[in-house]
């Protein structure tokens, strides 16, 4: 975890942005009884599986089910007139690096490309 926060520390704003992230290969999700949207990941912290109900900005996770960098999920998801009618491109794209490096360096739940190929 220290080479990425190393390697992250070291980019530039562009560079971050084009970074590919990918869902981890060991979580796992699923609709429950309530229709809410469960999600299974083991904890880095204490190595017990973990679960969250997604909500709000959490379902951009699902954007990193195949490769892909902040600025694509951002393009795509600023096409949203819900969105682009609440905040400028360059918002949405400070928005989901700061849920990608929560999700990714603390839980893991998002991964570097890299790191799976």
């Amino acid at each position: 975890m220290r080479k990425h926060y190393d390697l992250l520390n070291k980019t530039s704003w562009n560079e971050k942005t084009k970074t590919k992230f990918i869902l981890n290969k060991t979580v796992t999700y699923h609709e429950d009884e309530n229709d809410d949207i469960i999600l299974y990941y083991k904890s880095p912290q204490d190595q017990k599986i973990t679960t969250i109900t997604i909500e709000d900005w959490d379902f951009f996770i699902f954007y990193f089910e195949e490769p892909t960098t902040i600025k694509e999920v951002a393009s795509e998801a600023f096409l949203d007139e819900g969105i682009s009618s609440q905040m400028t491109k360059e918002q949405l794209e400070e928005k989901l690096y700061s849920m990608v490096m929560d999700r990714c360096m603390y839980n893991e739940i998002l991964t570097f490309y890299e790191d799976q190929k």
